[in-house]
């Protein structure tokens, strides 16, 4: 009840902003409905040809806010990686914009042509034809709705589950794997929502001077 009690419903209206790259963590959010696009500035470093290079246009970015890495829909969340790579000066690693609830709208519009169409079935128009009302409705554009969890109460509920599991590092080996991933150039500029897959199934090894980890024709079943 305590929990529940400090929860926020928050709305936000397409194309607002939700928060910013670098800003502090204020919580993790939860998408009742609608979506949101997240994006994350990404400098592009040891690159001798950048200057010369002619610039790839990407319609799905943001002036502002960089490369688009997913859009997040109703039951999805976001905002953990801040808490799981932040250290002791957490801070947001990617922008998060409202992209408004585009279903409500095709529901709406759905709703209107079938209103339209009894209506022509209990009427004759003069010239025979169906009528159907095309007007513009100005609250179409319906707001994305998050519901946002505390700041510290994710990172409470992080240390229960760490203690759950015998540990009490707040998140600390999750915090490994995904920091072992944004490190490594093969996985760098993944979704976020990828990385938080690929750290669940990583599995430590260990391996005795010696030991062959490859064969040279044998089936790939891992990377190391």
């Amino acid at each position: 009840r305590r929990v529940a009690h400090e929860l926020e419903l928050r709305s936000y209206a397409r194309g607002e902003l939700i928060f910013e790259q670098g800003d502090s963590p204020d919580g993790y959010y939860f998408i009742v409905t609608g979506e949101v696009s997240v994006y994350k500035r990404i400098e592009r470093r040891n690159d001798p040809d950048r200057q010369t290079r002619a610039p790839t246009v990407d319609h799905t970015d943001h002036e502002l806010y960089g490369k688009r890495l997913c859009m997040l829909r109703r039951t999805q969340g976001f905002g953990e990686l801040s808490f799981v790579l932040g250290g002791g000066a957490p801070r947001r690693t990617a922008s998060v914009v409202s992209e408004g609830d585009d279903d409500l709208r095709a529901m709406r519009a759905r709703t209107r042509a079938a209103s339209c169409d009894r209506e022509n079935e209990q009427s004759v128009t003069t010239n025979g034809a169906k009528r159907y009302d095309n007007s513009d409705d100005s609250s179409a554009h319906k707001p994305t709705i998050c519901i946002r969890v505390p700041a510290h109460l994710y990172m409470l509920e992080m240390q229960h589950n760490d203690t759950d599991n015998g540990t009490r590092s707040g998140g600390g080996e999750l915090r490994q794997k995904l920091s072992q991933l944004e490190s490594c150039l093969l996985f760098r500029h993944w979704p976020i929502q990828q990385l938080y897959e690929i750290a669940a199934m990583l599995r430590p090894r260990s391996f005795a001077a010696g030991t062959a980890l490859a064969r040279y024709g044998a089936t790939a079943s891992d990377v190391y």
